[in-house]
């Protein structure tokens, strides 16, 4: 138990067992090899071959799917424990570009590259990328013959407004503009990350299979959430994972109850002999029998001894099990937290965008868009367990950098 409560980020001990400074030298590393992976997928692509696929696809129009990837430049200061630049940007293009491309089911689905920082030109990552795949820049020029976007029902355009009421602001402004973006490409699903989301390997086939078998029961809903924070995603006094504990517990307890039945039925009873001296000094062998009952009691011993055992290798590493069918994934009421990843039906955006831009103040995005779902009533779904991992381990919003054992995952 030891051992994977070493081994397991997010199990009850994982941080107790590790050092700090070691954990982050660890993701540092990582996201130097996942970076430098990047950039040799896109130099060993034809940059011209790659953005004639695209544009073909434009062309012929019936986009499944728009992909947009939010994104601004980081400065020296987001990290500067490091003094590197992590270009999150280019190993999340690099993988998104790579699934557009080798995925049928996204065969007609077109991916870009939303700039959106003030000076898009000096955002290198971005810039560099512009001659693989399509792009737009709220600032400046875009590669979708998109017309010069302007606030709903306003001559006001998103590249002249820069009187932003906090840095939430521009976010939320920032985001609006990105689904107004996708939302002119006329897919039938619009999908904006965040520029350190990168997708799971499974995330095509378990995509389809949600959109096709589980969410057309669903005629109308805000967004489908693809990413929720981990961390967050423990066993706590809420019910649902008071829930998911009890089952969990009974589950495993039962499997390892009836194994140990079957043991018993199949073995002899326990046998061993006594050795006895009698009166006239001699030994005497006596055999012995044992049949080990598994009562009622013995079962609830087993379920307490399962039950902790969960709870210390914690519900992230358990609910990972889910990963291995794509039935055992399950749609779950969304949280209102975090948008690193999110999907939603194109005939949503129109709405939430008027709405994000409504919003006056320091309200975050997340809430925002969480607020307008609920206005609306409509649903909101989340996937469980992710589809996406987080590997921003700075941040561009408030500069802080986070804990390391939270981006520690393995593709």
């Amino acid at each position: 138990m030891l051992f994977l409560s070493y081994i397991l980020p997010f199990s009850q001990l994982y941080r107790i067992l590790h050092n700090y400074d070691i954990l982050f030298k660890e993701v540092e590393a990582k996201t130097e090899i996942r970076l430098q992976e990047a950039q040799d997928y896109f130099k060993a692509i034809d940059p011209q071959v790659s953005m004639t696929l695209y544009k073909d696809r434009l062309s012929k129009g019936n986009i499944q799917f728009a992909f947009g990837v939010v994104s601004v430049k980081r400065k020296p200061k987001e990290f500067q424990a490091s003094h590197k630049n992590p270009a999150y940007l280019i190993h999340t293009l690099a993988l998104v570009d790579k699934v557009m491309k080798e995925s049928t089911y996204f065969e007609n689905s077109v991916p870009f590259v939303c700039n959106v920082d003030l000076n898009p030109q000096e955002h290198s990552d971005a810039v560099g990328l512009y001659t693989y795949l399509p792009y737009t820049e709220r600032y400046g020029n875009n590669s979708l013959n998109a017309p010069s976007l302007t606030f709903p029902d306003s001559q006001v355009q998103f590249k002249t407004w820069k009187d932003h009421k906090s840095k939430y602001n521009k976010e939320t402004v920032d985001y609006s503009f990105c689904l107004m973006t996708a939302a002119l490409l006329k897919p039938k699903y619009v999908i904006l990350l965040e520029d350190d989301t990168v997708p799971h390997s499974d995330f095509p086939v378990i995509l389809e299979h949600l959109i096709e078998s589980r969410l057309k029961y669903h005629s109308k809903y805000a967004y489908l959430k693809l990413y929720f924070p981990p961390k967050w995603q423990g066993f706590a006094l809420e019910l649902s994972t008071v829930i998911d504990l009890v089952l969990w517990g009974f589950i495993t307890t039962s499997t390892v109850y009836l194994c140990l039945v079957t043991i018993c039925k199949c073995r002899p009873p326990f046998s061993y002999e006594i050795f006895v001296i009698n009166f006239s000094n001699h030994c005497l062998s006596l055999p012995c029998k044992i049949n080990i009952p598994l009562s009622g009691k013995a079962f609830i011993f087993f379920y307490i001894i399962c039950i902790f055992t969960i709870w210390l290798i914690g519900r992230q590493n358990i609910e990972a099990l889910r990963r291995h069918w794509r039935y055992f994934y399950r749609l779950e009421r969304a949280e209102g937290c975090c948008t690193q990843a999110q999907m939603y039906p194109s005939e949503i955006v129109d709405a939430l965008s008027r709405y994000l831009l409504s919003v006056v103040g320091s309200t975050h995005t997340d809430l925002a868009i969480s607020d307008f779902a609920a206005e609306e009533g409509l649903p909101t779904w989340q996937v469980e367990p992710n589809l996406f991992f987080h590997h921003g381990l700075h941040t561009t919003l408030n500069a802080k950098q986070k804990h390391p054992e939270e981006f520690l995952f393995n593709l």
